[in-house]
C-alpha cells in the first residue's frame, strides 16, 4: 500500500530557494546529468538526482503502460528492469517551458519540459527540482510520456487513408 505522499516543504527538506538562483543554470545541470547517467546506464547516479521520496510517472514511453513509481527504492527497480530495453536517447530542455514555481510560500520548485527518444518512440516529460541545504537541486518528481511512434506518422492530412 503506498504512503501518503507530502509535499517537499521548505521544512521538510531544511532549505528555501536562494534569491539569486538561476533557474536555467540549475534546470540544464540537471538534465544534461541525468542524460548521462542514463546513457551511461548509471542506475545509482541516476537515483542520486532524486530525492529519497521522489516520484517518477510513465506514461507509455518506458512501460508500456501507466505507472507510478514512489521513492527512489521503486524507481531504482523501475530503472533497473525499463532503461536497457526502452534506451532513452537525445534529452532536450524545451524553450519557454521552465521556471520556478512557488505554490505555497513554504513550497516552491524549478519546472522544466523535456523532450526525449527511446528506441521506439518520441517522448517528452516535465520535472520539478527542490533545493538541498548543500546548494544542489534534485528531482522530487519526473514524468515521462510517450508522444509518437517511430516509423507510423500520425494519420492527417496528405498522410490519411
Amino acid at each position: 500500500m503506498p504512503t501518503q505522499a507530502s509535499l517537499p516543504t521548505f521544512d521538510k527538506l531544511r532549505s528555501k530557494v536562494p534569491a539569486d538562483v538561476d533557474v536555467k543554470a540549475v534546470a540544464e545541470k540537471w538534465l544534461e546529468s541525468f542524460a548521462d547517467h542514463v546513457r551511461l546506464a548509471d542506475i545509482a547516479g541516476v537515483i542520486d538526482l532524486f530525492v529519497d521520496d521522489a516520484f517518477f510517472r510513465d506514461v507509455l514511453a518506458l512501460t508500456w503502460d501507466f505507472r507510478t513509481f514512489e521513492g527512489t527504492h521503486a524507481i531504482k527497480k523501475f530503472l533497473e528492469d525499463r532503461l536497457s530495453e526502452a534506451k532513452p536517447t537525445s534529452f532536450k530542455l524545451k524553450d519557454g517551458y521552465l521556471g520556478l514555481q512557488q505554490l505555497y510560500p513554504d513550497v516552491a520548485w524549478i519546472q522544466g519540459l523535456f523532450e526525449f527518444e527511446t528506441s521506439i518512440g518520441l517522448g517528452s516529460g516535465v520535472f520539478r527540482l527542490v533545493p538541498l541545504p548543500d546548494g544542489d537541486w534534485k528531482a522530487h518528481t519526473v514524468f515521462t510520456s510517450l508522444d509518437d511512434l517511430k516509423g507510423f506518422p500520425e494519420k492527417f492530412g496528405s498522410l490519411r487513408d
